[in-house]
């Protein structure tokens, strides 16, 4: 049985490939370093916030799964 999480297989994802394109939307392209940052800063307003529970409710695209990388970063998922 393999006991890696979601987010410990971004973060080799992210080690072995930081440039790689990780999202293409629309006109824009995050790479994986890019989309892991931005996991970042929204993680730090969940620290600076303090919440109980964190909930999503979001529009689809780029900072959506970024909140969702930060929930699961955050140990909150």
């Amino acid at each position: 049985m393999n006991s890696r999480t979601i987010y410990s297989r971004f973060r080799e994802v992210v080690s072995d490939r930081p440039e790689a394109p990780a999202i293409i939307e629309d006109d824009r392209t995050l790479s994986y370093a890019q989309l892991d940052g931005l996991a970042d800063r929204i993680m730090a307003r969940f620290y600076a916030a303090k919440p109980e529970f964190i909930g999503i409710v979001m529009s689809h695209g780029a900072e959506q799964i970024a909140a969702m990388l930060a929930v699961l970063k955050s140990g909150a998922g």
